[in-house]
């Protein structure tokens, strides 16, 4: 079932993600998380920044909306829930 999200990051090495969380929540945005994720091309992993899930896309384009207005960008996404 797809779940949908806002990602505020996207990186292949945890500590850069470990940082945007930390800049987030900086700004007080508290219900962001890491999710590591394993590639479809490669073995290797990467890690998404992501707030959510939303029940609707209204939802997570408010959040969308509150992101930019603390200068941080994001993208809606809808993720398969493992």
């Amino acid at each position: 079932e797809k779940k949908i999200f806002v990602q505020v990051g996207f990186f292949s090495q945890e500590e850069n993600a470990t940082t945007r969380l930390k800049d987030c929540r900086d700004k007080n945005i508290n219900d962001v998380f890491i999710k590591k994720t394993k590639s479809s091309k490669s073995n290797d992993y990467f890690y998404r920044v992501l707030t959510g899930p939303f029940n609707s896309k209204e939802r997570a384009n408010q959040k969308l909306i509150e992101l930019k207005e603390k200068n941080i960008e994001s993208i809606i996404l809808e993720i398969n829930d493992e």
